[in-house]
């Protein structure tokens, strides 16, 4: 199984690494391997991750924030 830091998954996603920490803090997309338990931490990803990731960025870039909110809220759900 792949994970990721959130370094890692910022260059996948091709977004700054401040929007990954941004989408954790949050809670649009939350690490389901590994959260920061505080200043320093890793958080660890998994590849499901990532796919939520990219399609955050795609719904971002049509839907309103508060839709894409309640969407994410989704992912926490499953």
């Amino acid at each position: 199984m792949a994970s990721y830091t959130s370094k890692e998954l910022s260059l996948k996603l091709g977004l700054p690494e401040r929007t990954v920490s941004i989408w954790a803090e949050k809670q649009l997309l939350c690490p389901s391997i590994e959260d920061a338990t505080g200043r320093g931490s890793t958080r660890i990803w998994s590849e499901n991750d990532l796919r939520q990731g990219r399609l955050l960025m795609r719904l971002r870039s049509i839907l309103r924030p508060d839709v894409v909110r309640e969407i994410a809220k989704q992912f926490k759900n499953e």
